[in-house]
C-alpha cells in the first residue's frame, strides 16, 4: 500500500474560467498532484499573465481538513507571474497538495472561492481511477 498510486483521469471539467482545464488527478500516499492546462486569452495583446496562490487548497467531500498545497511545477506564486508571449500561448502545470485519502469520490481545489477569476473547480468526480505502479 506505500507505493500504490491512482490516477483519474478528467473528463472536460472545467472552472469558471473557459481557458482553464483540468486534465488528471494523481493520488498516492505521499502526495495528491493535479495536472492543468491553460491557455492565454485574446483578452490582452500579448495573452496575459497567470500565477497561483500558495494558499489554494483541496477539500474532500465529507471530511472537514483542507488540505494544502505543497509544490507548484510550471506556474509561479503570487504575486511572481509568467507572462504569455502571444493570445496563444498554452500552458501545463502542475500543483502538488497534501495526500488525500485514497477512498475520497470528489474535490474541490479552491484558490480564492471568492473570486470567479480564480482558479476553483467544485466537485471533481474521481470516479474510474487506474491503479499504476
Amino acid at each position: 500500500m506505500k507505493n500504490k498510486r491512482i490516477l483519474y483521469p478528467i473528463k472536460s471539467k472545467r472552472a469558471e474560467l473557459e481557458n482553464l482545464q483540468l486534465l488528471r488527478v494523481e493520488i498516492n500516499s505521499q502526495f495528491t498532484k493535479i495536472d492543468f492546462g491553460y491557455t492565454s486569452t485574446d483578452y490582452y495583446e500579448r495573452g496575459g499573465w497567470v500565477h497561483i496562490n500558495k494558499k489554494t487548497f483541496v477539500f474532500v467531500d465529507g471530511l472537514q481538513k483542507q488540505y494544502a498545497l505543497l509544490k507548484a511545477e510550471h506556474i509561479p506564486f503570487a504575486p511572481n507571474q509568467l507572462s504569455f508571449k502571444t493570445s496563444n500561448d498554452w500552458l501545463y502545470f502542475s500543483l502538488y497538495f497534501e495526500a488525500i485519502p485514497f477512498n475520497a469520490k470528489s474535490i474541490d481545489v479552491l484558490e480564492n472561492a471568492e473570486n470567479k477569476n480564480s482558479f476553483n473547480f467544485y466537485k471533481i468526480p474521481l470516479e474510474d481511477g487506474l491503479e499504476i505502479l
